[in-house]
C-alpha cells in the first residue's frame, strides 16, 4: 500500500514538473502554453527630451515576431499610475507587428529628470522586455 502511494506521489509530482516547464500561469490563474514564437524590438529606450510640465508624453514602441508561432503578451505593468499603455494587439502570429502606445501623464510631474518604466511579459522565447522612457519636466 505504502509503495502505491508513494509511485502515484512520485507520478503526480513528475507531470506537475512538465507542466511547469512547458506553461505558465497569469494572475487569474490562466494556463498560457510557453511558445517558440520570438518577439523582438529595436527600441528599449526612448529620450522625450525637455517637456513642459502639463505635458503629456506620448511613444509608441513597436514589436514584431519574428518567430514560427504567435506570442502572447500575458502581462504589462508600468511603473506608475501616471503611464497608461494600449496595445494594438496582444496575440502576435508569426511575422506579424504589434505596438504598445505608452503616454505620461506629466501634471503631477515635480520638474527636473524622470523616468518611466513598463515590463512586458510574454509565453515567447524572449520571456521579459523593459521598456523605458526619460524625460525631463521643466515649468
Amino acid at each position: 500500500m505504502i509503495i502505491v502511494i508513494c509511485v502515484v506521489c512520485v507520478a503526480i509530482s513528475c507531470k506537475q514538473k512538465e507542466l511547469n516547464e512547458k506553461s505558465v500561469l497569469t494572475k487569474e490563474n490562466v494556463e498560457i502554453v510557453n511558445s517558440q514564437g520570438l518577439l523582438e524590438t529595436n527600441e528599449l529606450t526612448f529620450n522625450a527630451g525637455k517637456i513642459k510640465k502639463g505635458t503629456p508624453i506620448k511613444h509608441t514602441f513597436n514589436f514584431k515576431n519574428t518567430g514560427t508561432e504567435p506570442v502572447i503578451i500575458i502581462e504589462k505593468t508600468m511603473s506608475c499610475n501616471c503611464t497608461n499603455l494600449k496595445s494594438s494587439n496582444d496575440t502576435i502570429a508569426p511575422q506579424q507587428n504589434t505596438s504598445l502606445e505608452a503616454t505620461i501623464d506629466t501634471k503631477d510631474k515635480d520638474p527636473g529628470y524622470g523616468e518611466a518604466t513598463i515590463t512586458v511579459k510574454t509565453n515567447g522565447k524572449r520571456k521579459f522586455f523593459l521598456l523605458t522612457i526619460n524625460f525631463e519636466i521643466i515649468n
